[in-house]
C-alpha cells in the first residue's frame, strides 16, 4: 500500500515536471518567435527611405534591435551603411560603449563636415583623444572655443570637455588651460572653456589625485599669468577638500546623537 502510494506520488512529480518543461518550451517559442518578429519589424523600419517612418520611430527602433539583437548585430548590418538620420540615432544608443568602430565613423564624418565640429562631442563624450585634439586644433585655429555665442547659454560641445577624467588627458587639460589664459583668447565667462577644465581637474580618482596635483604646483610655480596661478591654487586647494572628505570616517548612531544633543542643547 505504502509502496503504491509512493510510486504515485513520483508519477505526480514526474507529470509535473513534463507539463512544466512543456510550458517553458512553448514560452521560448513564442518569445523567439515574437523576438524574429520584431526584428523583422524593425529591419523594415530602419531600412525605410521614403519619408514614411520618423526619426523618432528609426531610434525606437534601433533601441528594440540593440536589446533583441545586440550591439554587433546592429554595427554589423548598419554602421558602415547607415545614412546621417540612421547613423545618428546609432550614435545615440550605443555611445556609451566606447566602440573603436563607432568612433573611427565619427572621425570619418567629422572630417568630411566643413566646420569640423559635427559629431566632436560625441567624440569628446566617448574619450577619444583624436577627438579632443581636433577640438583643441579649432581653439588655436579660431583663438576661441568653436561654439562661441554671446548669450549664457551652455555651449554643450565646450562643455562636454568637462567629462574628461584628468589623469588619462592631463597633457590635452594643460594645453587647453594654457589657451584659456592665452591674450585674447576668446571664452564665455560662465560654462565655457575655462569652467570646463577646472571641472575637468577636478574629475580624478583618488589613487590619482597626487599626479593631478602635482602638475598644477608645478604650473604655479612656473607660470607667469597671475590669473593662472589662481586659477590653479583654487582647483589645488578644491582637490585637497575632496582628499579630506574621502578620508572622512563615517559617523556611527551614537555620534551622530551625540552631535544632535549637543545642537539641541
Amino acid at each position: 500500500m505504502i509502496g503504491d502510494i509512493i510510486v504515485g506520488l513520483i508519477h505526480s512529480a514526474i507529470e509535473n515536471y513534463l507539463e512544466n518543461w512543456q510550458n517553458k518550451v512553448r514560452d521560448k517559442r513564442a518569445l523567439q518567435s515574437f523576438s524574429e518578429k520584431t526584428k523583422k519589424w524593425c529591419d523594415e523600419y530602419i531600412s525605410a527611405h521614403d519619408g514614411t517612418v520618423l526619426s523618432s520611430k528609426k531610434g525606437e527602433a534601433v533601441q528594440y534591435l540593440l536589446e533583441i539583437c545586440g550591439r554587433e548585430y546592429l554595427f554589423n548590418h548598419y554602421l558602415e551603411t547607415a545614412d546621417q538620420e540612421l547613423f545618428s540615432q546609432i550614435v545615440q544608443a550605443t555611445r556609451d560603449s566606447k566602440d573603436e568602430r563607432l568612433m573611427k565613423r565619427l572621425l570619418e564624418e567629422n572630417e568630411k563636415s566643413e566646420t569640423r565640429i559635427k559629431y566632436l562631442r560625441d567624440l569628446i563624450l566617448m574619450g577619444s583623444r583624436e577627438g579632443i585634439n581636433r577640438y583643441i586644433s579649432l581653439c588655436k585655429k579660431n583663438n576661441s572655443i568653436p561654439d562661441y555665442t554671446e548669450n549664457n547659454y551652455i555651449s554643450e560641445l565646450t562643455e562636454s570637455i568637462s567629462t574628461l577624467y584628468a589623469a588619462d588627458f592631463l597633457a590635452e587639460l594643460s594645453e587647453m588651460r594654457q589657451l584659456v589664459f592665452s591674450p585674447g583668447f576668446r571664452d564665455k565667462k560662465f560654462f565655457g572653456l575655462s569652467d570646463s577644465v577646472y571641472k575637468a581637474y577636478k574629475n580624478v580618482e583618488c589613487d590619482k589625485l597626487v599626479q593631478v596635483q602635482e602638475e598644477l604646483i608645478h604650473v604655479v610655480e612656473k607660470s607667469t599669468s597671475d590669473d593662472e596661478k589662481r586659477y590653479c591654487n583654487a582647483i589645488l586647494c578644491d582637490l585637497t577638500g575632496m582628499e579630506e572628505r574621502k578620508q572622512d570616517s563615517p559617523w556611527t548612531i551614537p555620534e551622530i546623537k551625540t552631535f544632535w544633543k549637543r545642537v539641541a542643547s
